[in-house]
């Protein structure tokens, strides 16, 4: 059975898309929600905005450009491989921090094993997808 490259990498592109686009807008909108679940003691303005822009305004951004990659013909390998980097980095620094800093939680433990996992997914579906575009 031959693996459909071509849809699972666009939907690989889209999915990573909508995990960037869907955390970002709470974290644009509700700067808030990720210091309560962070666990973020900071109250000044400044961290809610520095929240508000890294992990919404940057993330939204990111979302925008997976986007764009999967709607590009040839721009969806580099969407596979922006996922794939981004996600593994993503996935062993949190497992990092769980070693380093002893991070009790599962659901800590859950996000980094489905990071590392879809950056498996990604990376391998760029490696598979035609180069000759």
């Amino acid at each position: 059975m031959k693996i459909p490259v071509r849809l699972l990498g666009v939907s690989g592109v889209l999915f990573g898309a909508c995990l960037m686009g869907g955390l970002g807008l709470l974290y644009l909108l509700h700067p808030d929600a990720l210091r309560d679940n962070a666990g973020i003691s900071s109250d000044s303005p400044a961290a809610l905005a520095e929240i508000r822009s890294t992990y919404g305004g940057l993330h939204v951004g990111i979302a925008l450009f997976l986007v764009v990659c999967a709607a590009r013909e040839g721009s969806r390998r580099t969407g596979l491989l922006f996922c794939g980097l981004a996600f593994a980095g993503a996935g062993i620094a949190r497992f990092a921090g769980i070693l380093e800093f002893q991070v009790a939680e599962l659901d800590q433990i859950v996000i980094a094993s489905l990071e590392v996992a879809f950056s498996f997914v990604t990376l391998g579906l760029y490696r598979a997808w035609p180069t000759s575009q």
